[in-house]
């Protein structure tokens, strides 16, 4: 299986419980959400994604944005994500990166049917795709339990035994 990462916040001395998967199924790790080997590649920690942040964080952009008349708003028309129509919204905000604001301008696709943004990207003030977002197939309370969160029991490493017994069938 490919690599599995769960985060419930306070529980396993609020650390990731990390499965890296491949050839290194066998390992558990345990990592800081906010440190170096969890984010690295990222522009947020598991802390500040999700759903319920994102709404967060266009919320907050657009009202100041509005209130300061430093965002403009454009509906660019529905192009559906995933087979789910959508509408598709721009933002650009104002010109100067030093203004305090999480980027430049970005691009929202909000489904149709639940008004949620299901994909997201984000450009820096020199245009370039700084973050991209994206919630496939998503499903609203799904009835997920305490067991969803938790990663199978760790299997053995291969031993060269094991590996010549395997070579040679």
């Amino acid at each position: 299986p490919g690599r599995v990462i769960t985060y419930i916040e306070g529980e396993n001395e609020d650390k990731l419980q990390v499965n890296p998967g491949g050839a290194l199924q066998f390992l558990r790790l345990a990592l800081d959400p906010e440190g170096a080997l969890a984010t690295r590649g990222s522009h947020a920690s598991v802390r500040r994604v999700g759903l319920r942040n994102t709404i967060a964080l266009l919320t907050e952009q657009y009202q100041r944005g509005m209130r300061e008349g430093q965002l403009a708003l454009h509906f660019r028309g529905d192009k559906p994500v995933d087979a789910r129509p959508a509408y598709h919204l721009e933002w650009i905000g104002p010109d100067n990166k030093n203004a305090g604001y999480y980027a430049y301008r970005g691009d929202v696709w909000v489904d149709k049917e639940s008004y949620l943004p299901i994909q997201m990207d984000i450009y820096d003030w020199e245009n370039q795709l700084y973050a991209s977002y994206a919630y496939h197939r998503l499903q609203l309370n799904p009835g997920l339990t305490r067991e969803d969160f938790t990663l199978p029991p760790v299997t053995a490493a291969p031993t060269q035994a094991t590996r010549d017994q395997g070579a040679s069938q």
